[in-house]
């Protein structure tokens, strides 16, 4: 559990600094939902643009079930009202506060990784 959390805070990091490398090694690359966020903070990255305040805050985890070489987590995450700015400051985007549970399922190679993100 303690990987998915860290996940989580690596999610918020790359879309507030903004900084995509960090998610790259912790998802699968048949992870559609970690390539759409790694693609959404390389697009702010090229675009100069940044979240203004951190976008999540994970409320639980808990196991699902957890087998040798894979395991899932659900997860009650607070996406936190936030705003897309450019390098001015200029409001671009506002994103309202949205509470969700998602479903994060993880496989083991030679560490673990994010195989797939669903809502749960």
């Amino acid at each position: 559990m303690a990987f998915v959390e860290y996940y989580w805070a690596a999610t918020n990091y790359a879309l507030t600094k903004p900084d995509p490398d960090l998610l790259v090694g912790l998802s699968a690359p048949s992870c559609d939902a970690c390539e759409a966020t790694v693609t959404g903070a390389r697009e702010l990255v090229a675009d100069n643009h940044r979240y203004t305040n951190s976008t999540l805050t994970v409320e639980s985890t808990e196991f699902i079930f957890n087998s040798k070489g894979s395991a899932a987590i659900l997860t009650r995450v607070d996406f936190l009202p936030t705003t897309v700015v450019d390098e001015k400051g200029k409001v671009l985007q506002s994103l309202p506060r949205e509470l969700a549970t998602r479903v994060v399922n993880l496989k083991w190679t030679d560490q673990w990784q994010v195989d797939s993100v669903a809502a749960g």
